[in-house]
């Protein structure tokens, strides 16, 4: 995947989502500190360029793959592009953060959404949370 600071959220989202469905990117400005605290607030809009709220973003190629963490993707896009980013899953038609589940591949987390969201689930999965289990759905 090619990152560039004019380049379109947007676009990197939806290269993404090419090869995960079910799966999510979304990237924030960064705040210049080392603690990164990714809040809705500081999330950026799919139609700005992704070098919009980035501090010395670099631009390069990525090769992200599907035995790649969710950890390792979020870190080497910080270190390698200055970017903030977090992964979320689709559970059913809501997006979870995958905070709890980091060390799970790219594939696994990809596969999960996908069983969950099919209704296909046989097992919760540690660390995974049901949000309907109090809401008698």
């Amino acid at each position: 995947m090619r990152i560039h600071p004019n380049k379109l959220v947007i676009d990197v989202q939806q290269e993404f989502s090419r090869m995960f469905p079910f799966l999510k990117l979304e990237f924030y400005r960064s705040t210049g500190s080392r603690r990164v605290d990714p809040v809705k607030q500081n999330m950026l809009a799919f139609d700005r360029k992704i070098g919009e709220g980035q501090i010395n973003i670099t631009d390069g190629e990525i090769d992200i793959k599907p035995a790649m963490t969710v950890k390792e993707l979020e870190k080497r896009l910080k270190d390698e592009f200055s970017l903030v980013a977090q992964v979320f899953r689709r559970s059913r038609n809501v997006w979870l953060q995958t905070t709890m589940t980091d060390s799970w591949t790219l594939s696994n987390q990809n596969e999960h959404g996908k069983e969950i969201s099919l209704g296909k689930v046989k097992s919760i999965v540690p660390g995974d949370f049901d949000l309907e289990r109090d809401t008698g759905n």
